[in-house]
């Protein structure tokens, strides 16, 4: 589909802002954390943006706690970079509430879905799963899970589980 391809320099756009912390995302209760592997990483401007039609998808980013202002690689910053396509049915973020949405792989290039100090490459999707458990105004809880393809140099050296929970603030509309 000609849209992902947009979709991964939107996603590394936002990516890259959210790690230079000129991200929009600023609330102090915009917040998760990803575990990989049995290692939790702290994360923080989490943000949820959604563009709704039929090739709608979502995009839940965000950076790593404050005082971790390091690339999780050389020239890749670090964090969470979750996307992937919405139902046609999704018109407004609130018919978002319980729904589970794929997440789209990115990971064997110069981006990934995770990636943290410590995680020793770029992760990812293999098969991944993110529920956004509900909507209250600007917020979205959600909670993610899957197998995520650990990738160092280009090759794929392991598969791990990886989870996430949090609460995203809503981005525009869609």
């Amino acid at each position: 589909m000609a849209w992902k391809g947009g979709l991964a320099v939107l996603c590394a756009t936002v990516f890259a802002a959210c790690s230079d912390g000129g991200g929009e995302s600023g609330k102090s209760w915009a917040t998760g954390e990803v575990t990989i592997d049995g290692e939790r990483y702290a994360v923080l401007g989490v943000g949820l943006e959604l563009q709704a039609g039929e090739d709608g998808y979502y995009s839940l980013h965000a950076e790593p706690s404050a005082g971790i202002d390091e690339d999780c690689l050389p020239g890749l910053a670090s964090g969470m970079s979750l996307y992937g396509s919405i139902p046609p049915s999704v018109k407004r973020v609130e018919d978002l509430a319980g729904q589970r949405l794929p997440v789209e792989f990115s990971g064997d290039g110069d981006d990934a879905n995770l990636c943290f100090v410590g995680t020793n490459g770029l992760l990812g999707a293999r098969e991944a799963w993110v529920t956004i458990e509900a909507i209250d105004g600007n917020r979205a809880r959600f909670r993610m899970s899957g197998e995520f393809e650990l990738y160092d140099e280009g090759e794929l050296v392991s598969t791990l589980l990886a989870s996430a929970r949090g609460t995203a603030e809503v981005l525009g509309e869609p």
